[in-house]
């Protein structure tokens, strides 16, 4: 979990740093902390928008609020980054299943070597 959110820091300050028109250094590290949360707010408003705009597309006569746009967005990213997480947590698992598998398949090997 702790690697998810290390990769996910890196990929945001990664992102909002190489913007598209936005080629100024980075000063202090109070810049640096709103660039990312500035980055997570805009991701989080353009994820809810587009729920929102999905929604009121299938049923035309719900009108959503504009002040559900961004909560929608919030807690869409979370379940994003949640999703992750767990998928990561099991592929972290299947791997370290592997390698127990093949540590143990190498020491038959090197048993049946010796003593055959």
């Amino acid at each position: 979990m702790k690697y998810v959110l290390l990769l996910s820091l890196a990929l945001v300050i990664a992102i909002s740093g190489y913007s598209f028109a936005q080629v100024e250094e980075i000063r202090t590290g109070r810049e640096l902390l709103e660039r990312v949360l500035e980055f997570i707010y805009t991701a989080a408003h353009w994820i809810g928008r587009g729920i929102v705009n999905l929604v009121e597309m299938i049923l035309p006569r719900v009108i959503v609020p504009e002040e559900l746009v961004d909560p929608i967005g919030f807690l869409a990213l979370l379940t994003i980054f949640l999703t992750v997480a767990a998928v990561a947590r099991k592929v972290v698992w299947f791997i370290v299943a592997a390698g127990w598998i093949l540590i143990a398949i190498r020491l038959i090997i090197v048993i049946v070597e010796t003593y055959w």
